[in-house]
């Protein structure tokens, strides 16, 4: 529960927030059936050192490891853009500790805020 101790060991280095509460619900279908989204793909391959496809060859392999807790997810990600992914119980506690202290990471956020949209959210994916 210790932000400090927490942001000694991981540093935000990118950060996109969804356009709008549509394209959210959209990214969060298309992560429920193991799919990358267009938002998701974009986002990564500015933000990740992806390597560059050979057009004639498979994506190349990238030296990153992404850590991911959906194994349906983690398979496209590696498939469609060539970045490896991880899922062990230290991507599972590491992403359990972004969510608790996320609001802490964006300064223009704040949890109530984070509370609304998920509620928001999952009401609308549940329909």
């Amino acid at each position: 529960d210790d932000f400090g101790l927490f942001n000694k060991m991981v540093k935000l280095s990118a950060f996109a927030p969804f356009r709008n509460a549509e394209d959210a619900l959209e990214n969060i279908n298309a992560i429920s059936e193991g799919a990358i989204h267009e938002y998701l793909s974009e986002f990564l391959e500015r933000n990740l050192p992806v390597k560059d496809s050979d057009k004639k060859k498979k994506k190349s392999k990238s030296k990153v490891q992404l850590g991911v807790a959906d194994s349906q997810l983690a398979k496209s990600i590696d498939e469609d853009l060539g970045i490896g992914c991880v899922r062990d119980q230290t991507t599972i506690e590491l992403l359990r500790g972004i969510r608790l202290h996320f609001a802490k990471f964006i300064k223009e956020i704040q949890d109530k805020d984070v509370v609304k949209s998920q509620l928001g959210l999952s009401h609308s994916y549940s329909r």
